[in-house]
């Protein structure tokens, strides 16, 4: 049974002549004017791509129309008397060597395009020159479109490319048939008329032509690819990727006062430093979500996501950390929540620490200042284990710890406002020291919940247990050696600061041989507990810099890389910005980062599974509710990092799962709500959910429809 097109007829419509004049002109001709629609069809796929895009492409179209139709290079056409002499054999060698001189010419094209897509263009080629060469295709070309799209969705552009070449085939075959059979006379011999000759040889024309058109139908779909077009798919992931969104306590929740909780550190900052949040807010209701979670909970099944991350608030359980008893109320809370995700087919991925600590270990000891921190933080874990781990099955220790060393010791726009001139200025602090003493004891406080996972919960649970980063991806600004050096040490004190340890036992040679003797030693002990190492890596990965050496070139800068670094970053190069900004400041928009920056863990760290924890689009907050629904330029956010992200899984990038930050519109950090990331709008003051254009993208892209922002 034939597959109706999607949305009405799209395949290109032949209508045969039913009279023609057997000659190469018509052959010609006759196969032009189907590449002439076949090209027409390829540039409205274009049309949104950008003009330079567009420019590339039609002229790509026109050498192929204007001098290698039918495969008539000029170089073809001057051996065109010897081509029709050849075997079957020769003829497939040179028309090999026509093939290859169109791939060259393409890949010279190609170089401008983003790694991601020169790597699937290249692959395309290969396949071409490899398998396909004059239209051999292994496979009959419509059974293989048959068993391709059986019993499964398609997209509109997909069905469109693959239709237009099947339907053209299908009604060259339907000509054909309706031809005269050979009759053959006693003898063996011919007794066809002149006329009948004629037709059998423009039947085995056509057939020609077919197996061309494979080739040159293929190639205009490689360069649809290059020029963005290429369909972003849930089928690109394999079935069990966990598709989900994300969110933390103290952004959401609200209730701070409620059920016997305790005080964070962020609930006190907020109070006595509003000056130091953008529009004086805090997180004292957030978005409700203490009383609204099952609204929110409907809101993801609406969506379709197998999984759901969000942070336990410390307070909630411990109101005073180890000198005070567990909150049963806030037990029974997250107990609630869980239940009620599984129940929805939601899987829970818990985060232990986001951020928040109970003040009264900030105002008992200095938090992450003193080593006592491991042991609260591995007793806080401990009762999480115990109480959800039956349910949980993959459980994060802390959540970009090198932002909290950067942001709470360095700069001190943090709690606990630490920090020293010319980094910041604080009443009190080292940044030049502290950063690295929070740091260690963030290192060994992982380790110490781990080991309590490993030895007591994971064996019987059957869960796992990782670690969250922040990663900029960094470019040399300059394409001078100490650049490129510098962008990798950049990478080194911002990643590997926190990963080396965890899988090697020790810090990054690149900030050993800077920092040296301010770096704290682990002792034999703490060695043993971080064998335990970790079975995932998170990465929150929103955006990339350029970075420019300060060890060997002039710098003046103070920014939000550690001066250790003797790195500058900026997203600016020449006057250029390094991609489209955002609402939040150094947060820009180049999608090929997220590629390579699971490969920069992939290759440093052994292909341990990882998971993109983090990644959204930073939008401005407005009272106008238009403004705040209309979020296209999320969706193309969206769409091309998960492009890149696929990219990287078909390198050998072991990425088990994708959270878009985040479900709701929520406090913000610094910025408190004057920039939103949610796929879903809340009302300040009625606290109404309103789902925006991005939630309906990512619903239909989870349920493998329409992918573009304009379908």
């Amino acid at each position: 049974m034939k597959r109706k097109p999607w949305h009405g007829d799209a395949g290109y419509k032949l209508k045969l002549p039913e009279r023609v004049e057997v000659n190469s002109t018509f052959h010609v001709s006759f196969l032009k004017k189907f590449h002439e629609d076949v090209a027409e069809s390829s540039r409205s796929q274009v049309k949104r791509a950008p003009w330079v895009v567009r420019k590339q492409f039609d002229d790509q179209i026109r050498e192929i129309l204007d001098h290698r139709t039918f495969g008539q290079s000029k170089r073809i056409g001057e051996q065109s008397s010897l081509f029709n002499g050849m075997t079957s054999q020769s003829q497939r060698l040179l028309g090999r060597e026509f093939h290859e001189d169109v791939a060259e010419s393409s890949r010279s094209q190609a170089k401008r395009a983003p790694p991601v897509v020169r790597k699937q263009f290249d692959d395309q080629i290969g396949e071409i020159l490899d398998h396909r060469t004059l239209g051999q295709s292994k496979k009959n070309r419509r059974t293989e479109f048959l068993i391709q799209w059986k019993d499964k969705p398609v997209s509109k552009a997909t069905w469109e490319r693959d239709t237009t070449l099947w339907q053209f085939e299908e009604q060259i075959e339907d000509y054909l048939r309706a031809l005269p059979t050979r009759t053959l006379a006693p003898s063996g011999g011919s007794v066809c008329s002149s006329s009948r000759r004629r037709k059998l040889k423009l039947s085995r024309e056509l057939r020609r032509m077919k197996k061309v058109s494979c080739v040159l139908v293929m190639l205009i779909t490689m360069m649809m690819m290059i020029n963005g077009c290429w369909c972003l798919e849930r089928t690109h992931f394999p079935s069990s990727f966990l598709f989900g969104t994300a969110t933390s306590s103290y952004q959401i929740e609200g209730a701070y006062l409620e059920d016997n909780k305790g005080l964070s550190n962020w609930d006190v900052f907020t109070h006595i430093s509003p000056g130091e949040i953008k529009d004086g807010s805090n997180g004292d209701t957030a978005d409700n979500h203490y009383h609204l979670f099952l609204e929110d909970i409907e809101l993801m099944h609406s969506l379709g996501v197998n999984s759901y991350r969000f942070s336990i608030s410390w307070v909630r359980i411990l109101p005073k950390g180890r000198f005070g008893e567990i909150n049963p109320e806030g037990i029974a809370f997250y107990n609630k929540l869980i239940d009620d995700l599984l129940l929805k087919g939601i899987e829970p991925f818990v985060t232990l620490h986001h951020y928040d600590v109970p003040q009264e270990l900030e105002d008992r000891y200095g938090a992450w200042l003193s080593p006592q921190m491991q042991d609260d933080f591995g007793y806080f874990a401990d009762i999480c284990f115990e109480a959800f781990g039956d349910r949980v099955k993959h459980w994060i220790t802390l959540n970009e710890p090198n932002m909290v060393a950067q942001y709470g010791y360095y700069s001190g726009i943090w709690p606990p406002s630490r920090c020293s001139f010319p980094a910041g200025n604080c009443t009190t602090g080292d940044s030049k020291l502290e950063p690295y003493i929070a740091a260690h004891n963030m290192v060994l406080a992982h380790a110490t919940a781990t080991e309590i996972y490993r030895k007591k919960y994971q064996e019987k649970q059957g869960g796992k247990i990782g670690i969250v980063l922040h990663i900029y991806w960094y470019e040399p600004l300059r394409d001078i050696p100490v650049d490129r050096v510098a962008a990798q040490r950049a990478l080194g004190f911002n990643a590997a600061w926190f990963m080396d340890p965890i899988m090697y036992g020790e810090y990054p040679p690149e900030m050993q041989q800077i920092v040296g003797l301010r770096l704290p030693a682990f002792s034999e002990e703490d060695k043993r507990k971080l064998a335990n190492k970790l079975d995932f890596i998170g990465i929150n990965h929103y955006s990339t810099l350029y970075a420019k050496d300060c060890l060997l070139s002039p710098c003046n800068y103070y920014d939000d890389l550690l001066k250790d670094t003797f790195t500058y970053g900026t997203g600016e190069k020449n006057g250029v910005l390094i991609g489209e900004p955002t609402a939040m400041p150094t947060f820009y928009v180049v999608p090929n980062s997220m590629e390579k920056t699971i490969m920069y863990f992939k290759d440093r760290y052994n292909n341990t599974p990882m998971f993109i924890t983090e990644n959204g689009y930073a939008q401005p907050s407005s009272r106008n509710i238009g403004d705040m629904l209309n979020d296209t330029n999320r969706v193309e956010y969206m769409e091309g990092y998960l492009t890149s992200l696929v990219s990287a899984m078909r390198n050998g990038a072991d990425v088990r799962g994708y959270f878009h930050w985040s479900l709701i519109d929520n406090f913000e950090w610094r910025y408190g709500y004057t920039i939103s990331f949610g796929l879903v709008h809340v009302d300040r003051t009625t606290m109404k959910r309103t789902p925006k254009i991005s939630a309906k993208w990512f619903q239909n892209f989870l349920k493998n429809e329409a992918l573009h922002a304009q379908d």
